[in-house]
C-alpha cells in the first residue's frame, strides 16, 4: 500500500523544530557576522583599499561559520557541525546539524532567492521534505523520514542584513524571515559582554580561522 502522504505548514515545522530562541540566536550570529566582517576589513592593511574590500562576501560566509562554530562550542547552540566537501573537494564548508535537521547558509542578492545549485545542496535536500507520513500504513517507509534539509540565506552587502531566511529551499515562498520575528536573548552570566561587541580577540581568533578554512580545501 502506498503511503498517505499530507503537506503541512511548513513554516510551523520550522517552528516548531526550532525554538524561537535558537532562531533568535542564529540572527544575533549572522548581524553579528556584519560586524565582524567590516572590523576585519578596516583593520586588516590587505584587505582595506577598494579591491580588497571585494573580499568581504567571501568573509561574511566565513564569519558566520565561524561565530556558529564558537557559538556551539561554548554550548550556546544545541547544535554540532561538520565539514562537508563540493564536488571536486576544493571548498571545504560547515553543515550545522540539530536532531534530524541538516542547515546551510549562503549570501543571496535577493530575499526571494535561493542559493544557486550546488552539490552539497543536492545531497542534502531530501524529496519528503514539508510532509507527513503515516508510517503505521506502510512499515517499509524509511526511517530518515522526518529529516529535513533547511536553507539560511542573507543579504549581500551593507552593514547590516537587509533579511535572514530559512526556509525549505523547494518550499522557498513559505520561508521564514528572522529579522521579522520577535528577539529573545537569554543570559545567565551578566558578565558576558554583549553578543554584538566585537572584541579584538575576536578578531585574533576570526583571522585564524580564516587562515584555516583556506587550507581545508587542500586536505
Amino acid at each position: 500500500m502506498e503511503p498517505i502522504i499530507l503537506h503541512i505548514d511548513t513554516k510551523e515545522v520550522i517552528r516548531g523544530r526550532l525554538p524561537v530562541l535558537v532562531r533568535s540566536k542564529i540572527c544575533t550570529i549572522v548581524e553579528k557576522a556584519y560586524s565582524l566582517t567590516r572590523e576585519a576589513i578596516q583593520q586588516t592593511t590587505l584587505l582595506n583599499w577598494e579591491l580588497g574590500a571585494k573580499h568581504e562576501g567571501y568573509l561574511r560566509n566565513i564569519a558566520i561559520g565561524y561565530l556558529f562554530k564558537q557559538q556551539i562550542d561554548l554550548g550556546n547552540l544545541p547544535f554540532s557541525y561538520l565539514y562537508e566537501y563540493n564536488r571536486n573537494r576544493s571548498y571545504k564548508f560547515i553543515v550545522l546539524s540539530f536532531e534530524n535537521i541538516k542547515i546551510s547558509f549562503s549570501q543571496v542578492q535577493a530575499r526571494t532567492h535561493v542559493a544557486r545549485p550546488a552539490y552539497f545542496r543536492n545531497k542534502l535536500q531530501l524529496l519528503n521534505q514539508g510532509k507527513m507520513y503515516f508510517s503505521d500504513m506502510d512499515p517499509n517507509i524509511p526511517s530518515h523520514a522526518d529529516d529535513c534539509y533547511l536553507l539560511l540565506t542573507y543579504s549581500r552587502g551593507g552593514s547590516e542584513p537587509k533579511f535572514v531566511n530559512i526556509g525549505f529551499p523547494h518550499q522557498w515562498n513559505e520561508r521564514i524571515d528572522l529579522l521579522k520575528e520577535t528577539r529573545v536573548l537569554v543570559s545567565d552570566n551578566p558578565q558576558v559582554a554583549p553578543e554584538e561587541t566585537i572584541t579584538p580577540e575576536t578578531l585574533i581568533e576570526f583571522r585564524n580561522y580564516v587562515k584555516e578554512v583556506e587550507g581545508l580545501g587542500s586536505e
